[in-house]
């Protein structure tokens, strides 16, 4: 099967990761044209819960000015319900003409250093049970969004005749994207996910990951595809991206970096705990004393939420280490980098048509 390659739709024009501002509807048709024209199968529309616009009314508010990109929107099943999911994923999916995809994030109970996370929308479930959640309401929201009647007595839900009349143009629905590092997470993911989602890990601890999700969507007769997510520094020469990369890290406020890693070693997300693991929670001086692997860079791992790793070099050392990825199982790749638009023009410009061989960006 082959490869997708997706972006990251935003509206922000920022310059850095670290910084959080919009550039309106403008902007937002901007990237998507560039998606869209790109040859990226997609893109990731992120949400923060109580930081940031709604992935629904970013992504439908450019349904009109593209014609082939899929929508991968980030959705927390704790502040919804299966019905309402079904719902507006059914209806974009007729609106859009087939082109929505769920991303489904269990999350964490905040969102270090913003107004986000589960809590922040009065939803206090400890880890497991976020997960213990998840399992239900994926349960009832596959059957509904396939157009069963549902009956369901669980922990948290409870429905009797549940039934959704719009159905998706995607049959028997838009594929559930769905990630996290622990246990719990893996087991759902193998349980309900047709892609596992993770974040870029050093490549023994990622095709380990793999593995196990792989295993667990055996145990339960199914099979399971793999997206991972990677920060992408890419320039003309290999010594170009690593003087962005130390660009970046130069442009870094140390008062940010530190409260920002103390804000995500006091959560409890096992993924964000392993992406910190990768740096230890050091800011060295020289960007490439956090290159942990050839041409992989933990350095975004200071910087942002969420994926820590970055693929750093020129267009062929990167399509290189994408190749590398994929070989090892992972059949869908998220790229990204700041500032969103231009970074997205230039992976589409000089890194995608090196990608070939089952490495393509397809619809």
């Amino acid at each position: 099967m082959t490869t997708e390659i997706y972006s990251f739709l935003s509206s922000s024009p920022a310059q850095y990761p670290w910084e959080n501002h919009s550039g309106g509807l403008a902007h937002l048709t901007r990237d998507a044209r560039a998606i869209d024209e790109g040859g990226y199968a997609g893109a990731l529309v992120a949400t923060g819960i109580g930081a940031g616009p709604d992935p629904w009314v970013t992504s439908a508010a450019v349904i009109p000015e593209t014609s082939r990109m899929k929508f991968l929107l980030a959705i927390h099943p704790s502040v919804t319900t299966p019905a309402t999911l079904a719902k507006q994923v059914a209806t974009f999916d007729e609106l859009s003409n087939g082109r929505v995809l769920t991303n489904i994030v269990t999350g964490s109970a905040s969102t270090p250093g913003r107004s986000g996370g589960t809590a922040s929308a009065g939803v206090r479930l400890d880890h497991e049970a976020r997960y213990r959640y998840t399992d239900e309401f994926l349960q009832v929201y596959r059957g509904l969004i396939s157009g069963e009647k549902v009956n369901f007595e669980g922990e948290f839900i409870s429905i009797h005749e549940g039934f959704v009349g719009v159905r998706p143009v995607q049959k028997p629905y838009p594929a559930i994207w769905f990630g996290g590092s622990s246990g719990a997470a893996i087991e759902v993911a193998g349980k309900h996910a047709d892609v596992y989602a993770t974040w870029g890990e050093p490549f023994e601890l990622l095709t380990e990951k793999i593995g196990k999700a792989r295993a667990s969507a055996a145990r339960h007769g199914r099979k399971i595809r793999v997206g991972c997510q990677f920060n992408v520094i890419v320039r003309d020469t290999r010594e170009e991206a690593w003087a962005a990369a130390q660009e970046l890290l130069d442009q870094a406020d140390d008062g940010f970096i530190e409260q920002f890693l103390a804000g995500l070693a006091a959560g409890d997300s096992v993924g964000q705990h392993r992406q910190l693991g990768f740096h230890d929670r050091k800011r060295p001086k020289h960007a490439r004393d956090l290159e942990i692997e050839p041409d992989i860079w933990t350095g975004f791992g200071l910087l942002r939420v969420g994926p820590g790793l970055a693929i750093v070099g020129d267009p062929e050392t990167v399509a290189a280490r994408l190749r590398g990825y994929r070989d090892a199982g992972v059949d869908a790749f998220i790229l990204q980098n700041w500032p969103y638009v231009e970074e997205t023009e230039r992976i589409a410009r000089d890194v995608l048509p090196l990608l070939e061989n089952g490495l393509v960006a397809t619809s």
